[in-house]
């Protein structure tokens, strides 16, 4: 789901450490992958840690760039745009309300 030269960051792994990856698609796209190992942290680093993360991400304090919405009508519109690469995020749903 990462664009071209996208990242992502995998905070440890309560969900369990099977998973499948394309390294193909990790090269084509240019992607980079990071792992952060919580249980190295200190109770007291891992809490500083999650507080400025949900600072971050708080509702309404970050702006995700919207580049086009498109009504449920004319999703395969949507997916079609997707392909030519827009500089922002893309989305179907109710227009106007």
């Amino acid at each position: 789901m990462l664009n071209s030269f996208g990242r992502m960051c995998v905070i440890g792994a309560l969900g369990g450490i099977r998973c499948e990856i394309n390294p193909m698609e990790i090269i084509f796209k240019r992607l980079q992958i990071h792992g952060i190992q919580v249980s190295m942290q200190s109770e007291a680093e891992s809490q500083q840690a999650f507080d400025a993360l949900c600072q971050v991400l708080e509702p309404g304090k970050s702006k995700l760039p919207i580049d086009r919405i498109f009504p449920f009508e004319q999703v395969h519109e949507g997916f079609e745009y997707l392909r030519h690469g827009p500089m922002g995020k893309v989305l179907v749903g109710p227009v106007g309300e």
